[in-house]
């Protein structure tokens, strides 16, 4: 993405780094502050966090060792995005991933009373897919794992015991609606809460990169190991996370555990009960329910052969969730309700169409379980309840209602330093009521297309 440089003055923030030094020369571990004056007034910055992160400028802009530049791996291989159409397969600095592309820096948090909470050491990466092309990218935040600092911002996200994260991430807002609402994901987690699903939770924040204002993200959970050991109470060593044919943080060769499950339903006739029942025994079906329903509802076309995650032990005990099924992870669903054209409007089928590569409905493990009469039954029965509660269109709106509260004044300063606008408040809410108008229309629609696509009439269906 093109890079305007703002032609106005960019708010800063006043870092200060310093070390004591000893007579005997003797230097001190660094010290770092981040310090705003004259923000108390600003409506962009009230009742909202702000992250302020600190690093060498080397770390993230310089040739050979920046993360968030072209850099020397694009010097000869850098191309226009138009002339691709995804950068993200460009072989450019901000594009790789592993530990030698993360760089040391301090992150400080400040409560929406502009109170500091946290100040913590931390490793940072470039966090996204496709989005990484984009001017205002996404950080990756992953404590350094010494005895004081095993996890990052300790107890932000708790409602209990064992609530603590090993990395968080910075996230700018995904491939579109970083420039549109920024939190169309956000919204689609808070709404499936209940259900048998781990979302990802987040607060949205202001964020300063060495002083300088970089804009509007969502301090966001991020799907490792250690989220799914402390929402479920598993060891973290015997937990297997896949995100897509990924194995994450994991030896690679255990996704043959998953793609044993596909395969046994694309060789086996799962109409059958005895077929029907092994497959209960891989899988969390409610869980995996959830997830579809989500999907096909909320019509995201960028999932179900993409940003699909789920895990499950390596070990199988009496211990709860260490019964061996794989249970469905929520992420990356900013292209859904309404955001893209011809793929995720409020009319699409998106049983049958509406995604970049395969529907539900040709999905091999989809496909398959639809065949057996008592998941189809369960199926339905769950896609109605979630229309008619998580989905329904008063309750969205009381929710939509406060993240606008939230983002509004933030989102439009961000899009002024980053997409070059003057987002007006009448505008921004233009963006927000094609959600709105989603909501209030999706459920006539879509239950049309689940009625011919499965077979089945909705008004015979009774719920328990």
């Amino acid at each position: 993405d093109e890079v305007v440089p703002p032609d106005y003055p960019v708010d800063k923030c006043n870092v200060v780094r310093a070390v004591a030094i000893a007579s005997n020369g003797a230097v001190s571990r660094e010290v770092c502050g981040s310090y705003f004056i004259n923000y108390e007034e600003r409506s962009e910055f009230d009742d909202i966090y702000v992250l302020s992160l600190t690093t060498d400028p080397e770390n993230l802009f310089s040739r050979e060792r920046g993360i968030y530049v072209t850099g020397r791996l694009g010097d000869e291989q850098w191309y226009p995005l138009e002339e691709k159409g995804n950068a993200h397969y460009a072989v450019v600095n901000y594009t790789r991933s592993g530990k030698g592309w993360r760089r040391p820096a301090v992150v400080e948090l400040f409560n929406k009373q502009g109170q500091r909470l946290y100040q913590q050491e931390v490793q940072i990466g470039i966090h996204g897919g496709w989005s990484t092309a984009f001017a205002q990218k996404g950080f990756n935040l992953i404590s350094v794992d010494t005895s004081d600092e095993k996890y990052v911002f300790s107890g932000l996200f708790s409602d209990g015991e064992q609530k603590d994260n090993t990395s968080l991430m910075l996230r700018a807002g995904g491939f579109r609606d970083w420039r549109v609402t920024k939190f169309r994901d956000v919204l689609n987690h808070t709404l499936v809460a209940d259900r048998k699903l781990t979302i990802l939770q987040s607060v949205p924040c202001q964020v300063f990169v060495d002083g300088e204002y970089w804009g509007l993200y969502n301090l966001q959970e991020r799907i490792d190991k250690g989220l799914i050991a402390k929402n479920f109470g598993v060891e973290e060593e015997d937990v297997i996370v896949l995100k897509n044919k990924n194995v994450v943080g994991g030896d690679s060769s255990q996704y043959k555990l998953y793609s044993a499950v596909v395969e046994f339903a694309e060789q086996n006739d799962l109409s059958l009960e005895e077929n029907y029942e092994q497959m209960e025994e891989m899988i969390d079906i409610q869980s995996y329910i959830d997830y579809y329903c989500f999907q096909i509802y909320v019509a995201n076309c960028d999932s179900i052969a993409n940003n699909y995650s789920c895990w499950r032990t390596a070990t199988v005990s009496e211990q709860e969730y260490y019964d061996g099924k794989w249970r469905w992870i929520l992420y990356d669903t900013d292209d859904s309700l309404g955001m893209v054209k011809d793929l995720s409007e409020v009319e699409t089928d998106s049983f049958r169409e509406g995604h970049w590569t395969t529907a539900p409905m040709e999905d091999p493990l989809f496909s398959s379980l639809i065949k057996n009469d008592e998941f189809k039954a369960r199926f339905v029965t769950t896609f109605l309840e979630m229309a008619d509660t998580n989905f329904e269109s008063r309750h969205v709106n009381a929710i939509i209602d406060e993240l606008c509260e939230e983002y509004m004044d933030a989102m439009i300063l961000s899009c002024k330093r980053f997409d070059g606008i003057d987002l007006s408040e009448e505008e921004y809410h233009e963006r927000v009521d094609v959600i709105r108008d989603f909501f209030a229309r999706r459920r006539e629609y879509i239950i049309g297309h689940m009625e011919d696509a499965l077979g089945v009439d909705c008004d015979n269906i009774v719920m328990e």
